[in-house]
């Protein structure tokens, strides 16, 4: 059985996507919460997991964001819910690649400010590092997906 870091690494190269890595740095401390990562969060795409009365979607949203349920039914006529989110590497069981995601058989909407992006990020299933995507990669990694503004900043807690 293939691991997930090789399943990602042949969904990238079965695309064509070159990528480089970029380790997550760590401020002497192992907690993932005190880790940081070496580009913007704006710069780090996560999925949410959607589901409504016509099924599953996924949202591809930057990673300081989060998922603006109003917006996708403006835009697009669906009430969706939340069903999980990419915890960034939290150890929950929901969470999942945004690249692992394209290939799945949901209807994928991708945010406006990613598709605006030169480069995007994407977790790598281990949580240690990230894979850096030249802007074009990305956008032809979702080609065909829905794209809109489908996020808003997330409220200070």
């Amino acid at each position: 059985m293939m691991g997930i870091e090789a399943g990602l690494d042949t969904l990238l190269r079965s695309n064509g996507v070159d990528y480089s890595m970029v380790r997550r740095t760590t401020g002497g401390q192992e907690r993932w919460a005190e880790r940081s990562p070496p580009v913007a969060p704006a710069c780090i795409a996560k999925t949410v997991l959607l589901a409504d009365d016509r099924g599953e979607a996924i949202a591809v949203i930057p990673s300081d964001r989060t998922i603006d349920l109003r917006a996708l039914a403006d835009e697009f006529g669906r009430t969706f819910r939340v069903v999980a989110a990419d915890h960034a590497g939290d150890g929950t069981s929901g969470s999942r690649s945004a690249v692992q995601a394209s290939g799945t058989p949901f209807e994928t909407y991708v945010d406006q400010f990613l598709v605006a992006l030169p480069e995007v990020h994407v977790r790598m299933p281990n949580g240690d590092q990230l894979a850096r995507i030249d802007g074009e990669s990305f956008r032809s990694l979702f080609y065909g997906a829905w794209c809109g503004h489908i996020s808003r900043p997330r409220c200070p807690a």
